[in-house]
């Protein structure tokens, strides 16, 4: 059927006037421009790809393009079986690319602009992560924001990405915790002083990660302006509502970075005093409110074999490989796997590498660096001061508790009894509340008291995680808080033990979190991620109404 067309007006002439400009994706790489150093080997050496030296706006660089040998499509098999193959034409694919190499203004740096499968062409180990997001975070208008990838790190794993046509605020994605992890950003931004930016009439937007796509100029020595100005908006201060988005990023796994970590790990690995490794449960381990008896630990190094059941502390972990020769001591650790257990040998994990059960934290050319889960982090000064401010507020909330006995004793049962009687409440210490939600049952508090106090304790030190404590406590709040099942499981605890039902409330007036250890504790003592996940504890209880209370108990020498 042929359908008429009408002429066109010459509004929509005008409105077809060429664009001066082109999106493309920018990738920023560490370095002068090489083709050695930042286009991979099996590209730079096909027969299917032509290296060139061009010069633009005045600036040498290197182009790159080509495409891929045409394949055919997998799918065009499936075809032939359902269709008679004399019938269907020959099909193929072919995959074209392009990567312009280009200067920085001083010359340490190099923009890659790519087109295509372009992309592909970049070895991954030179590309500078995050510049992307660096660039929207400075560009983006903050209550427009169309679509965030983004992830959490203090609780069970999960990558989200999120999409908002009409475009909102940071708190409208759900993100503004203290460990959020913004990977991904799509949101209108001006672009000022951009060949873009003279089309005021229109808004471009601007898609951030590592790269970042990005209209620029059609012209030479305007992309080179462009490209300029890209250089000088990366140098701004963020945004100030995205600016926290900045504070936390993850190193990918072909950063030069790494590589002198994992040589500081190894070192730190091999003295049993350095205090820069702590124990901590992995992500996916992280909402265990059981009490932890004991680890099994397999594949670790010849003499290192003995009883597999081994104690909930650091030394299990990282005491096989201390006495390896320098350089072996993080590559074991990956290959050694760790499992928890209950006192009554139920398995409270699943088999998971060592290296995801400790923490680490480092100082490096000024940055700090936090192993955390596996995974490598750089930390922001800016959220380690942010995380200090809120959990310095925390430790000033006044509490109903009156001056808690020291721990005077090395039995952590021994100790919650005789918190009980002080208190005039009840020990419920290793005892498990099992609803159908929590099948595998919680540790709702290890001290009850009649005022309807909960209080955890734990005796703390680096060797120890102050972690599982938070997490016995996030998963007992919120349990008893929403569940009708668990507080009446809970009562019946309650009278079992010797105490009077009334004393579990709908609400608890308290949660109360004791640590025990010789010195006073302070919010600096705990490792970053572990604070990230004590200031979220904060955030929660603040957002469910109830009062939580931080209590250092001296630990004194037996």
């Amino acid at each position: 059927m042929s359908r008429m067309v009408q002429p066109q007006s010459e509004g929509d002439l005008m409105a077809r006037k060429p664009s001066p400009v082109t999106a493309v994706t920018l990738y920023q790489l560490h370095g002068p421009p090489s083709l050695g150093r930042h286009i991979r080997e099996r590209y730079r050496e096909s027969d299917d790809f032509e290296t060139r030296e061009v010069v633009v706006g005045g600036r040498r660089g290197i182009l790159l393009l080509g495409a891929t040998p045409a394949k055919t499509p997998a799918w065009v098999s499936t075809l032939n079986g359902w269709l008679p193959t004399d019938d269907l034409p020959e099909l193929t694919n072919q995959n074209a690319a392009a990567c312009l190499l280009l200067p920085r203004r001083d010359g340490t740096d190099t923009w890659a602009i790519c087109f295509g499968l372009g992309f592909h062409l970049l070895e991954a180990a030179r590309i500078v992560p995050g510049m992307g997001r660096s660039l929207a975070i400075r560009t983006a208008d903050p209550i427009h924001l169309k679509s965030l990838t983004h992830s959490r790190l203090d609780s069970r794993a999960y990558v989200a990405r999120t999409s908002m046509p009409g475009g909102d605020d940071l708190d409208a994605f759900g993100i503004g915790g203290v460990a959020d992890l913004v990977t991904r950003m799509v949101a209108p931004a001006r672009l000022p002083g951009t060949t873009s930016a003279e089309d005021t009439s229109r808004t471009h937007e601007v898609r951030g990660a590592d790269s970042v796509k990005l209209p620029l100029a059609n012209t030479q020595s305007a992309l080179i302006r462009d490209l300029d100005v890209v250089e000088d908006l990366l140098a701004l201060d963020p945004v100030s509502e995205l600016a926290e988005i900045e504070q936390l990023s993850e190193l990918k796994p072909k950063d030069p970075r790494l590589s002198q970590l994992e040589e500081l790990l190894d070192g730190a690995l091999g003295d049993a005093s350095d205090d820069r490794v702590g124990l901590a449960w992995p992500t996916e381990a992280a909402d265990i409110a059981v009490p932890i008896h004991h680890l099994i630990v397999e594949g670790a190094p010849r003499g290192h074999t003995g009883d597999r059941e081994r104690p909930a502390i650091l030394e299990t972990i990282i005491g096989p490989v201390r006495d390896l020769p320098s350089g072996h001591r993080v590559r074991r650790l990956r290959s050694m796997r760790v499992m928890a257990f209950t006192d009554i040998d139920d398995a409270a994990s699943s088999l998971v590498p060592a290296r995801r059960w400790i923490v680490a934290e480092f100082e490096h050319e000024g940055h700090r660096y936090c192993l955390h889960d596996g995974r490598w982090f750089e930390v922001d000064q800016r959220l380690t001061d942010r995380i200090s401010a809120r959990l310095t507020r925390l430790f000033d909330v006044q509490s109903q508790l009156d001056a808690l006995p020291a721990w005077s004793t090395g039995d952590e049962a021994e100790y919650n009894q005789a918190l009980a009687e002080t208190l005039g409440g009840v020990c419920l210490d290793r005892q498990l509340v099992r609803t159908d939600q929590h099948s595998r049952g919680f540790e709702a508090c290890d001290v009850l008291t009649r005022e309807g106090v909960l209080l955890h304790v734990k005796k703390v030190d680096r060797s120890t995680p102050a972690s599982h404590l938070f997490a016995q406590a996030a998963v007992s709040t919120e349990a008893l808080l929403t569940d009708h099942q668990a507080r009446g499981r809970l009562r019946e605890l309650v009278t079992a033990n010797g105490g009077d039902p009334s004393w579990v409330r709908e609400r608890p007036t308290e949660v109360a979190l004791v640590m025990a250890r010789p010195r006073k504790i302070t919010p600096e003592d705990f490792f970053s991620f572990s604070r990230v996940r004590l200031a979220r504890l904060a955030d929660e209880a603040d957002r469910l109404g109830v009062p939580l209370t931080v209590h250092w108990v001296p630990l004194e020498a037996k």
